[in-house]
């Protein structure tokens, strides 16, 4: 039996030679061979020299393993296939044996500035609202007290009470000391909340929010100079371009006008510059990149296209039914979920040995904490502004 398939890292790989024997590695190899184990079959391999999955050219004619399986030049063909509407016209599929959920990924965002991360744990919301009840406060005060004291005093009352600093006043009526419990509750938990986020923050830094979805990538690509890359001869410009939504739509255009393909037998591209995205299958970046939030990319969580992956089949081909059987077996032993996490595993202790991050220890610098010392020091001066102005009373 001849089987076509596409040369592909961590999918279908030959090693050895023809002297010491050849090796089938990787997750759709091993289906491969426990498929040929059950049925009790000799298979050759063969592979298209485009090596492509196969998409249908403007004439009509098939490209890739789509292509040998239409032409009967191959009665099967195995490669992490999706099972499209255009490939079922001219080849049968297995029973689907995987869901290929198509997202992009793109380099992780550039880490935020040291100097203003005191500024991060609120919202410029939050940063406001705190603004507004301050000012609120001051003129409250200002109105319950009975001993009538200057603004800047009362100002710096306030400012001091959200510091942990005592608010004094000679003569407090109750309602002077109901207000003042009340807003040392919210000063409470305010100043809680901030020194708890700060801490995060500052220990581990915060990144922009980079190209979260496809209508980020899209407006990134029209409008900022962004790539994007497609794995070339597959299924993943057709449902881009075949999608009901015109900001998915305007991804696959500028893919095909711009060429920008990369080949998928050398594997998912390592490095990416910053104005460059690469879309594929969800589980193809887990391998070589990584499960969120460990990755070495970001990997968007939309989806722009869902599809089962099947075994390409020849029109007529004699033993659909017993492949399905042992396809069945297959899936409910759990053996193919099993070469999956294999191969994830693998590859993770493989990209941890080669990524330096990893392998470093963090510990907190001058860098990480200039803000918080700017901070400090405009505060020891605002302090000795205070104290010259109580000195001239």
């Amino acid at each position: 039996m001849t089987i076509a398939f596409v040369p592909m890292k961590n999918f279908f790989e030959l090693k050895g030679n023809s002297t010491k024997g050849i090796i089938l590695e990787g997750i759709e190899a091993k289906l491969l061979e426990t498929i040929s184990k059950y049925m009790n079959i000799n298979f050759k391999l063969v592979s298209p020299e485009d090596r492509q999955w196969g998409y249908q050219k403007p004439g009509g004619n098939w490209t890739g393993i789509i292509g040998m399986v239409a032409r009967s030049e191959a009665d099967m063909g195995l490669a992490y296939l999706s099972i499209t509407e255009s490939r079922t016209r001219v080849v049968d599929f297995s029973i689907p044996y995987s869901v290929l959920d198509r997202t992009f990924a793109t380099e992780k965002p550039e880490p935020l500035s040291t100097l203003s991360n005191f500024t991060y744990p609120f919202s410029s919301g939050v940063w406001l609202s705190s603004l507004f009840v301050f000012m609120v406060t001051v003129f409250l005060f200002k109105f319950l007290m009975e001993k009538k004291r200057p603004w800047l005093w009362i100002l710096i009352e306030v400012f001091g009470s959200m510091c942990g600093q005592n608010m004094r006043d000679d003569k407090r009526s109750w309602k002077w000391r109901l207000f003042l419990g009340f807003w040392l509750i919210y000063v409470t938990f305010l100043t809680l909340a901030y020194s708890v986020v700060l801490l995060s923050v500052i220990t581990v830094p915060w990144s922009d929010n980079g190209i979260k979805n496809l209508e980020d990538l899209s407006e990134a690509v029209h409008n900022k100079g962004y790539r994007c890359l497609a794995a070339k001869g597959s299924a993943d410009t057709e449902f881009l371009l075949t999608s009901q939504m015109n900001y998915v739509n305007t991804i696959g255009e500028a893919i095909i006008k711009n060429n920008w393909f990369y080949d998928p037998t050398k594997g998912l591209p390592k490095h990416l510059d910053t104005k460059t995205a690469i879309i594929g299958s969800r589980m193809r970046m887990h391998i070589a990149y990584g499960i969120p939030p460990y990755s070495l990319k970001h990997m968007s969580q939309s989806s722009f296209g869902v599809s089962h992956v099947g075994i390409a089949l020849k029109k007529g081909f004699c033993c659909t039914e017993a492949l399905n059987s042992v396809l069945l077996r297959i899936l409910s032993s759990g053996i193919y979920q099993k070469y999956v996490e294999h191969e994830v595993y693998h590859e993770i202790q493989r990209s941890s040995k080669e990524n330096d991050e990893l392998a470093q220890d963090f510990s907190l610098s001058l860098q990480e904490l200039w803000g918080e010392f700017i901070l400090l020091f405009c505060g020891y001066f605002t302090s000795f502004l205070v104290f010259l102005y109580e000195c001239r009373k």
